[in-house]
């Protein structure tokens, strides 16, 4: 369609231009010997120029009133119809007031569990009411694979020391629950002199204190790092030049510490097989 429309609107040759020229020509020649000497230029101009306005007139009274002009889908009544919902947005806008009230921005945790339980529910799982919280010196100390606890034994000892805790809470719940709530005497769990060591027995608080004692809290983890890389350089006996890299760490320690590596290492280091193996390497360039 294009190709069309640019093959009607190009250019005139030469030859045509010029068969224009010589048509406008003959017209006012003949005019002029039609109407003789009276022949006015300018009154001919005149004429076609009013001539060019009716006609420009005629056309543009022609589009205003063309169905392109005015053409719509609903047969003119979207207009109308827009007027008055304009008309009417602006009279709610002046008499109408949404109140979203204020933003909640309380922060809430993803617990995955807990969001599970409430979408097959369908409603939030009611907290349950909490005690005393438990104290911090009944949790198991915690101490690095390098310190040589015995961290198993000690975990026994004080689930014991947690659970009789635990009892002990039952008890006094139970009592405040029960018609000798007045009764000022002590909660009894396990007899006087083991809830006195809070659920151990004189020979588990003998042995608790003995296995806090045989580990090594103060070694950090450089010092546990420090000392196999000595071992490599000097030889695992070498208790003198081991100590000369480690900070505060005389010979003797080191001797107690070497000791307690070689015999406990295997069954509480995680990677020993590669340590002991470093070491071993190192050992062979002396």
């Amino acid at each position: 369609q294009q190709g069309r429309l640019s093959e009607k609107h190009k250019a005139a040759s030469k030859d045509e231009l010029l068969d224009m020229i010589r048509f406008g020509a003959d017209t006012v020649i003949r005019m002029a010997d039609d109407e003789g000497a009276d022949f006015d230029i300018d009154e001919v101009l005149a004429k076609a120029k009013m001539k060019t306005k009716e006609m420009n007139d005629k056309v543009k009274e022609m589009a205003e009133s063309s169905m392109a002009h005015n053409f719509t889908m609903d047969g003119g009544a979207t207009q109308p119809m827009i007027e008055m919902l304009q008309g009417e947005e602006e009279g709610a806008a002046s008499n109408f007031f949404l109140d979203i009230g204020q933003r909640d921005r309380k922060s809430r945790g993803y617990n995955v569990d807990q969001m599970y339980r409430e979408q097959v529910s369908g409603k939030k799982e009611q907290k349950q009411p909490t005690g005393p919280k438990m104290p911090k010196h009944l949790i198991t100390p915690q101490f690095a694979e390098f310190h040589f606890f015995n961290t198993q034994r000690l975990d026994e000892l004080y689930a014991k020391k947690r659970d009789w805790w635990n009892r002990l809470q039952a008890a006094i719940k139970e009592k405040e629950g029960s018609e000798k709530k007045d009764d000022e005497g002590e909660v009894v769990v396990d007899g006087a002199e083991i809830d006195a060591k809070e659920g151990w027995t004189p020979e588990e608080m003998d042995e608790s204190a003995a296995l806090l004692d045989e580990g090594f809290r103060d070694w950090s983890k450089k010092d546990f790092s420090v000392f196999k890389s000595a071992c490599e350089r000097h030889g695992r006996t070498a208790y003198e030049s081991i100590s000369q890299e480690l900070e505060n760490k005389d010979a003797e320690e080191v001797e107690r510490y070497s000791a307690a590596f070689w015999k406990l290492g295997p069954s509480r280091i995680a990677n020993w097989d590669s340590v002991e193996k470093q070491i071993e390497k190192g050992e062979g360039k002396i």
